[in-house]
Protein backbone atom coordinates (compact mmCIF):
# COMPACT_ATOMS: atom_id res chain seq x y z
CA UNK A 1 0.00 0.00 0.00
CA UNK A 2 2.85 2.44 0.63
CA UNK A 3 4.22 2.13 -2.88
CA UNK A 4 0.83 2.88 -4.44
CA UNK A 5 -0.68 5.57 -2.22
CA UNK A 6 1.95 6.46 0.34
CA UNK A 7 0.99 7.16 3.91
CA UNK A 8 -1.92 9.32 2.76
CA UNK A 9 -3.61 6.25 1.29
CA UNK A 10 -3.92 4.70 4.76
CA UNK A 11 -5.38 7.65 6.63
CA UNK A 12 -8.47 9.85 6.88
CA UNK A 13 -8.34 13.48 7.94
CA UNK A 14 -11.08 15.56 9.58
CA UNK A 15 -9.01 18.67 10.27
CA UNK A 16 -5.58 19.98 9.24
CA UNK A 17 -4.34 19.13 12.73
CA UNK A 18 -5.55 15.54 12.30
CA UNK A 19 -3.70 15.39 9.01
CA UNK A 20 -0.48 16.66 10.56
CA UNK A 21 -0.52 14.33 13.57
CA UNK A 22 -1.62 11.32 11.56
CA UNK A 23 1.11 11.82 8.97
CA UNK A 24 3.69 12.39 11.71
CA UNK A 25 2.69 9.23 13.58
CA UNK A 26 2.58 7.13 10.42
CA UNK A 27 6.02 8.39 9.40
CA UNK A 28 7.39 7.61 12.86
CA UNK A 29 5.94 4.10 12.61
CA UNK A 30 7.29 3.58 9.10
CA UNK A 31 10.75 4.79 10.14
CA UNK A 32 10.76 2.47 13.17
CA UNK A 33 9.13 -0.68 11.78
CA UNK A 34 9.91 -0.47 8.08
CA UNK A 35 7.30 -1.15 5.41
CA UNK A 36 7.04 -4.93 5.86
CA UNK A 37 6.50 -4.95 9.61
CA UNK A 38 4.16 -1.97 9.44
CA UNK A 39 2.05 -3.72 6.82
CA UNK A 40 1.85 -6.74 9.14
CA UNK A 41 0.77 -4.55 12.06
CA UNK A 42 -1.85 -2.83 9.89
CA UNK A 43 -3.18 -6.20 8.78
CA UNK A 44 -2.39 -5.87 5.08
CA UNK A 45 0.44 -8.42 5.03
CA UNK A 46 0.53 -11.92 6.49
CA UNK A 47 2.94 -12.60 9.36
CA UNK A 48 3.99 -15.95 7.92
CA UNK A 49 4.79 -14.40 4.55
CA UNK A 50 6.83 -11.64 6.18
CA UNK A 51 8.70 -14.12 8.39
CA UNK A 52 9.56 -16.27 5.37
CA UNK A 53 10.67 -13.24 3.35
CA UNK A 54 13.10 -12.38 6.16
CA UNK A 55 14.33 -15.95 6.50
CA UNK A 56 13.02 -16.23 10.06
CA UNK A 57 10.90 -18.85 11.74
CA UNK A 58 7.39 -17.69 12.57
CA UNK A 59 8.16 -17.68 16.32
CA UNK A 60 11.39 -15.72 15.86
CA UNK A 61 9.56 -13.18 13.71
CA UNK A 62 6.82 -12.73 16.34
CA UNK A 63 9.40 -12.19 19.09
CA UNK A 64 11.24 -9.67 16.92
CA UNK A 65 8.01 -7.81 16.13
CA UNK A 66 6.99 -7.82 19.80
CA UNK A 67 10.32 -6.24 20.81
CA UNK A 68 9.92 -3.58 18.12
CA UNK A 69 6.40 -2.79 19.35
CA UNK A 70 7.69 -2.31 22.90
CA UNK A 71 10.54 -0.08 21.76
CA UNK A 72 8.08 2.00 19.71
CA UNK A 73 6.22 2.80 22.91
CA UNK A 74 9.37 4.54 24.15
CA UNK A 75 9.51 6.56 20.96
CA UNK A 76 5.88 7.61 21.40
CA UNK A 77 6.57 8.60 25.01
CA UNK A 78 9.59 10.69 24.02
CA UNK A 79 7.50 12.44 21.37
CA UNK A 80 4.77 13.20 23.92
CA UNK A 81 2.04 11.06 22.35
CA UNK A 82 1.59 8.80 25.39
CA UNK A 83 2.38 9.00 29.10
Amino acid sequence: PFAEDGIEGLTNFDTPEDQFFTKELMQMALDHFGPGDLEVLLGVRDRIVEAESMGLSYDAYLKRLHRKRWSFKSILKQAGYID
